[in-house]
């Protein structure tokens, strides 16, 4: 015999097949089909649960085989997932070690709910894994409350102490009142408990007379804590669930032989016996089983035997006989009481047999189950009959691992000593740790012409097996301070650690991988395809002949057998008392050692953290120059003794009046001192402090910022020009003329260089425009400059850094997860989040587009883009034109029915997806469109229906005629082509980038560049325009201009003062913004260029100004009212447009004074046209209110704010409002607070 060995190492999943061929004096050929299936398990973990807006989420994958090596290079594919299922990031990658690590950074307004991790073995996509983690928005808490409790009581317990404790999540004052609620599990209200201007209470809670054990040995008790704030008037719930166990007893039954007994052998009961903590019952003592076949019926009762923590009983068949009411029982009802242990307990419900008369008297049953060692196991089977032989497997996760054919006279075979109906016979089984987590033996044999069988299953220790020792130098230590670590392992042990504040994960489960969660994985996916039972990929076709003997009992035997992934079959050439052959003998299994194996959830330490001092400063995030505030910083004394602690206060630039740059404060033991802090800033911008707090040999710091801006209302103003020298034509000069208002505040005015189109757009990647962008269109902003940076970057061999590439990709990750927030259930979207609207054609058309062309970049689920296909089309009549679904956005000037086609039809023509998908579906679209372009008189939508036209229309003489339309209303000032709307300076930006897409589809090069001026004159200094839609569609034109060189060049900048400043562009340099910072008494520039190449010259004004501006467009009427002693401030606001036409849309912008917060962002309102409300920024106090409709009727509400932080010399604060269409229709107005 000639044993050969051969690697699976490379084997994929299927079947294959295995040639063995001899030649020479004895020859044969022989083919065997083998049927190779994966046994990788994959595990996921995150560092927790929950997380939080704005977080980021780290996950590691492990790939292991069964016995939990790690497994090499598996490539795997991983997708996130948000609630509503929507893919939001695919990942592929290759595990080394068995470890593969990444993150996904969760946007500031991500979709909230149960994410999910999904991961699959590339080939395997059948076995899945998913882990799921939570999202929650806590940006808007102020509050959190702890709710210190015992998860369960023992009845007839001493009093135990519940502690709410409320903490500031913005270091605020708390000011309120805690209450404290409890509820029986019938929600009856037992108890009550009020605490008044406290952060923390704690109190004994006494439930022995409200519990009711009559109907369960258990009751559950809800808590509810809450805490009303007294400045905001708003509440904050904790709830905790509590259980009363009657005894501190759990009785569970362990093993029941699947749950049925035998209508001849009667009931082996395993039952288990612990404390309610799991910890287990050492003694020895009676216990009294009692059955009985119906509960209202008097049954039986025998007396067994509680040692070691576990309770083996056997109910003979003729007892339970005795008290069956008829032939047919279904059920055994089981109790247990020990009377040592002062209970007694129901514990479950064993099935019995459908009938009792049966013509077969044979029957084969485990009875017992004993370990001898770690290697040998002893099962104990009984038969109702004398055997000559029977067969036994061992199975485990690799399969059968072991078989035997027992001839009865080699072993024990001895007549049961209480029933001398039935034999007993022992079968010694070796198992070893390989079999972990779980090995079931099968035996079977026939009698009288029947196959008998039976089966028991067990749990194997040994799967997580290698030690691993965990030690930490310190059991408590400082925040900051460094400890030591040290981890005892076997060599190539691959460790991986994960530490967690418990204070932050200690209000759920953690995502941790622990070893039950391991043994249970592993037990799940022990057959193909993921089943719990041994069950093979192959299919084995178990045909029974006719002449097979079966009986009722065929339905036992032959689940049995399924359970173990054998397959029953007989034949009937074959003697009815014949045992089959069956395998011969399988020896051990024996595997190759790699790395050490995986160990789960091994060992942990607990390290608390403390500090002698703690630093609670109460400080603004911002405030206006020229304001004072009135900081209180709380000193918390951790230590037992009084401490003598010095407080100072540090500032190395000396940007503040220190009105007390340190303090000396007496603080007794676990208590607290507050210490005033009164500052003013000197400066504008972002301002650093310190805090440090020293006591003796202790001392602690915290570091601080505040950010300080001017009085007033911000305005830009933007002077652009495009510059071209080359050979022929080396200088350019032009003057500007610099105008500041009166009375500005802050002014400030740079020259801004740079030598691509695309630099700004690298260094201003979140902030193209200065606009609110917490709604689904305005969302939509970061979406196609960004990928028009990346893909012009891409064709004209950019050198973008890596870390502006990042930016970029997390930036368009961000907006995706953001806009998948305003998704409506017919795959629309919508302007709000609010999923009463209906969704936008208009934006739904907007998000399919922005979502195409960022496919290239980003993970888009294609399911999403689908359905928003599907909401879109159905929205086309039968004339081809498309309807606005939103009545909100129905009301946008530039959405009527003609333009809004116009748009659809550009981006349905513009991607590459879909132009050649819906051509035919949009014929009747481009008659319409060709009409509609005979009528109308409208700019914006010429230059619409004119680009449209052609990229729908293969009739040149349609696309000559609409270009004839669209040239001849071109306006040309000195080097500038233009197309001016009469009213609206945003569509007027529009419309020309429009026009100058059609001049590239023409290849019309000849005027491009005087367009492409144009539109560079208009251009910020941020890189965007004035809103969101006109920014878009005029960065993808300026993007595919490519007639831009840069060579060398030089840029003079000559001030009215006489001094001169150069800043020189070469190709090394032209993604860099130079800039030059102008004295504020220069009011005029001439700008000298010289060399070879294109530029982009701007001089970019900023400043402040508390001038109400002339309201032309709309009036505005304010009424500030201070309340409750100063703490509180009612801002009512009415508004209403002075045109006499309606208009649509208007956004009005409400800065909140410094010191106080807006209340939960909520308006008081009767107004219907009031949309929404929401905060623009979380530390910029700056509300913004959406009205749907703002007409010649003045619309009234309220805004409330609460003081958190004392401001003196508070400065007067802007109410804004525009046209959301165009908003250069603007007013603004100045309100202030007198306290």
């Amino acid at each position: 015999m000639k044993t050969v060995d051969f690697s699976t190492k490379d084997f994929k999943y299927g079947e294959y097949e295995a040639s063995v061929t001899a030649t020479g004096a004895l020859k044969f050929n022989r083919l065997k089909k083998l049927y190779f299936q994966s046994e990788t398990v994959i595990f996921i973990q995150t560092e927790k649960s929950v997380y939080n807006v704005n977080e980021t989420v780290h996950f590691r994958i492990l790939t292991l085989d069964s016995k939990l090596y790690p497994l090499q290079h598996i490539p795997i594919s991983i997708k996130i997932k948000d609630p509503k299922h929507h893919l939001i990031k695919k990942f592929k990658g290759t595990t080394e070690d068995g470890l593969y690590v990444n993150k996904i950074h969760l946007a500031d307004h991500p979709p909230i709910g149960v994410w999910s991790i999904e991961v699959s073995q590339e080939n395997h996509e059948h076995r899945k894994v998913q882990k799921n983690f939570e999202v929650h928005d806590d940006s808007m808490l102020r509050y959190h409350i702890n709710l210190k409790m015992p998860d369960y009581i023992i009845h007839g317990a001493a009093k135990f102490p519940v502690t709410v404790h409320v903490s500031s999540l913005h270091d605020s004052p708390i000011n309120g009142d805690i209450y404290l609620k409890v509820f029986s599990q019938n929600g009856e209200h037992i108890y009550n408990f009020e605490s008044h201007g406290k952060s923390e209470t704690q109190l004994m809670i006494d439930l022995k007379d409200s519990v009711d054990f009559r109907r369960s040995d258990r009751n559950l008790f809800k808590f509810e804590a809450t805490f009303e704030d007294n400045h905001l008037k708003s509440s904050y719930i904790k709830t905790k669930q509590l259980i009363v166990y009657k005894e501190d007893v759990e009785i569970k039954l362990k093993e029941s032989h699947f749950g049925s007994f035998n209508e001849k052998l009667g009931h082996r009961l395993i039952i288990s016996v612990t404390k309610r903590n799991n910890e287990s019952i050492d003694m020895t003592t009676s216990a009294i089983i009692t059955f009985t076949p119906h509960l209202s019926l008097k049954g039986g009762q025998i007396v067994s035997l509680l040692e070691n923590g576990f309770i083996s009983a056997f109910i003979d068949i003729d007892d339970i006989k005795k008290f069956a009411y008829h032939s047919d029982t279904y059920y055994l009802y089981v109790n247990v009481a020990i009377h040592e242990l002062s209970t007694t307990k129901h514990i479950g419900v064993v099935n019995g047999p459908l009938n009792w008369s049966k013509s077969c008297n044979c029957f084969l049953q485990k009875s017992d189950l004993q370990v001898v060692n770690k290697e040998m196991t002893t099962v104990k089977l009984i038969a109702s009959r004398k055997l000559s032989k029977f067969h036994y497997q061992v199975m485990s996760k690799t399969g059968v691992t072991y078989s035997e054919t027992i001839d009865t006279k080699t072993i024990d075979s001895t007549k049961n000593g209480t029933n001398q109906n039935f034999f007993e016979y022992d079968v010694a089984a070796r198992i070893t740790p390989d079999m972990s987590p779980k090995v079931e033996i099968l035996a079977y044999s026939f009698c009288e012409h029947k196959l008998i069988s039976d089966m028991i299953a067990f749990d194997v220790e040994g799967l997580i097996r290698f030690p691993l020792q965990l030690n930490v130098d310190k059991n408590e230590t400082k925040p900051s301070s460094i400890i030591s670590i040290d981890i005892s392992a076997k060599p190539r042990t691959t460790v991986a650690m994960l530490a967690f504040d418990e204070e932050q994960i200690s209000h759920t489960v953690n995502n941790d991988i622990i070893k039950e969660y391991v043994l249970d994985m592993i037990k799940e996916r022990i057959g193909c395809g993921d089943q719990k039972q041994y069950v093979s990929c192959q299919y084995v076709d178990a045909e029974l002949t006719s002449t097979a003997y079966y009986d009722e009992d065929d339905y036992k035997v032959h689940e049995i057998f399924r359970k173990c992934g054998l397959f029953l079959s007989t034949n009937s050439f074959t003697k009815h008392s014949w045992l089959h052959e069956f395998h011969p003998k399988v020896g051990d299994l024996i595997g190759h050692n790699k790395d050490e194996a995986f160990l789960a959830k091994g060992k942990s330490r607990n390290i608390k953290v403390t500090r002698p001092l703690s630093i609670i400063p109460l400080l603004p995030h911002s405030l206006d120059l020229g304001e004072s505030f009135h900081g209180i910083i709380t000193i918390h004394n951790n230590l037992n003794s009084w401490q003598r602690v010095n407080v100072t206060f540090h500032n190395e630039k000396h940007e503040f009046k220190f009105n007390l740059k340190s303090a000396k404060v007496m603080i007794p033991g676990s208590d607290e001192r507050k210490v005033p802090f009164p500052e003013t800033p000197t400066r504008a911008g972002l301002i650093d402090f310190t805090i440090t707090a020293k006591a003796n040999d202790f001392e602690e710091e915290v570091r601080r910022s505040v950010f300080v801006r001017h009085e007033g209302k911000t305005y830009y103003l933007t002077q652009a020009m495009l510059v071209n020298v080359n050979e022929s034509d080396l200088k350019y000069s032009k003057s500007f003329t610099i105008d500041i208002v009166n009375n500005a505040i802050g002014p400030k005015v740079e020259v801004i260089v740079y030598g691509h189109f695309l630099a700004p757009l690298m260094n201003s990647l979140d902030d193209l425009v200065r606009i609110p962008r917490n709604n689904g269109e305005q969302n939509l902003i970061t979406f196609r400059p960004i990928v028009a940076l990346l893909t012009k970057a891409k064709s004209f061999k950019a050198k973008i850094s890596k870390s502006v590439k990042m930016k970029a990709i997390s930036s368009l990750e961000s907006a995706y997860q953001r806009q998948l927030t305003f998704i409506q259930k017919d795959g629309s979207f919508s302007l709000f989040r609010d999923k009463r609207n209906n969704g936008s054609t208009w934006i739904t058309a907007f998000v399919i587009d922005s979502f195409l062309k960022a496919k290239a970049f980003i993970d888009i689920d294609e399911t999403v883009i689908e359905k928003a296909l599907h909401f879109l089309m159905n929205q086309k009549r039968s004339d081809g034109s498309f309807e606005e679904r939103d009545e909100f956005m129905h009301l946008k000037a530039k959405h009527n029915r003609v333009s809004l086609t116009a748009h659809i039809a550009i981006i349905l023509m513009s991607n590459n997806e879909t132009k050649f998908r819906f051509k035919d579906a949009l014929q009747a679209t481009q008659t319409f469109l060709v009409n509609s372009l005979d009528t109308s008189n409208d700019i914006y939508e010429i230059s619409l229906i004119t680009y449209a036209i052609h990229l729908l229309s293969d009739s040149e003489a349609e696309r000559e005629k609409s270009f004839e339309t669209l040239w001849k209303n071109a306006k040309k000032e000195n080097d500038l082509i233009f197309w001016k709307h009469e009213h609206n300076e945003q569509q007027s930006i529009e419309a020309t980038a429009y026009a100058l897409l059609t001049l590239y589809h023409r290849k019309e090069l000849k005027d491009s560049e005087s367009v492409f001026r144009y539109l560079i004159s208009k251009q910020n200094s941020k890189g965007g325009f004035m809103s969101m839609q006109d920014t878009v569609v005029a960065i993808e034109a300026i993007a595919d201009y490519n007639q831009f060189r840069v060579n060398h060049l030089d840029v003079t900048v000559d001030l009215q003062n006489s001094k001169r400043r150069t800043l020189h562009i070469d190709a090394d340099h032209k993604f860099v913004l130079q800039k030059l910072k102008l004295e504020l008494d220069a009011r005029s520039l001439l700008i000298n260029v010289s060399g070879d190449s294109n530029a982009v010259v701007q001089i970019a004004t900023q400043y402040n100004s508390i001038e109400p501006t002339d309201q032309t467009f709309f009036h505005i009427s304010q009424f500030c009212e201070v309340m409750n002693n100063e703490t509180e401030i009612k801002l009512k606001i009415c508004v209403r447009r002075k045109e006499s036409e309606t208009s649509g849309m208007a956004v009005m912008e409400v800065s909140i004074p410094s010191g106080f917060v807006a209340d939960d962002l909520v308006t008081r309102s009767n107004s219907e046209n009031l949309k929404h409300a929401d905060l623009f920024e979380a530390n910029s106090n700056l509300v913004v209110v959406y009205f749907e409709l703002l007409e010649n009727v003045e619309e009234c509400f309220e805004v409330y704010a609460f003081r958190v932080i004392y401001v003196k010399h508070m400065k007067p604060k802007a109410i804004t409002v525009y046209d959301y269409n165009d908003n250069s229709k603007a007013a603004t107005v100045f309100y202030t607070v007198a306290c």
